[in-house]
C-alpha cells in the first residue's frame, strides 16, 4: 500500500476551517499559507518543497488548506491548485501552479510582487527625443483647436 504524502507536516501547520483560513489571510505575521487539492499530483510534488521551506525559514509561520475546506474566504485569483499565498510581509503575494523550488522562494521571499529598488528619479536619455523638433505647447494647442472648428 502506497504511504500518504501529506501526514508528515513539519513546521506547517494545518488549518481545517473556511475561518481560520480568513484569520490567516488577514495577518499582521509573516504568513505562507499553501493551497492544496489531495488528489492532485502536482500538489504533492509541490509539498516537499514548502517542508524545506518552512524549515529554512523559521521566522515566517506557514500554513496549508485543503480544496474541501476552502469557502467565503478563498484568495480573489485562486484558478486551480497548488495555491500560494503570501501575507503579512509587504503587499498580499498570490500565485500558483507547480515550480521549481528557487522559483517559489524568490517569489515569496524575493523582492518581486512590491515596490520596485530602482531609483524613481532616474531618466533615460533617448537619442530620438533629442533630435525632435521642440513645438511650444500654445502651438499645439492652436493646431488643435483649428481642427475642431
Amino acid at each position: 500500500m502506497e504511504e500518504n504524502p501529506w501526514e508528515k507536516m513539519g513546521n506547517v501547520e494545518d488549518m481545517k476551517t473556511d475561518t481560520e483560513l480568513g484569520e490567516a489571510l488577514k495577518s499582521t505575521t509573516p504568513t505562507v499559507i499553501f493551497l492544496y487539492m489531495a488528489g492532485c499530483e502536482h500538489c504533492k510534488k509541490m509539498w516537499p518543497i514548502i517542508k524545506t521551506l518552512a524549515e529554512k525559514h523559521g521566522d515566517t509561520k506557514f500554513k496549508r488548506i485543503e480544496s474541501n475546506n476552502i469557502g467565503e474566504h478563498k484568495p480573489s485569483d485562486l484558478e486551480g491548485f497548488p495555491h500560494y499565498v503570501m501575507v503579512g510581509k509587504g503587499p498580499m503575494k498570490s500565485f500558483g501552479g507547480s515550480m521549481e523550488a528557487g522559483a517559489i522562494e524568490s517569489k515569496l521571499f524575493g523582492k518581486t510582487g512590491g515596490r520596485s529598488s530602482r531609483n524613481v528619479n532616474r531618466v533615460r536619455k533617448s537619442r530620438r527625443r533629442t533630435t525632435r523638433r521642440h513645438i511650444p505647447l500654445r502651438i499645439k494647442l492652436r493646431s488643435t483647436s483649428k481642427r475642431r472648428r
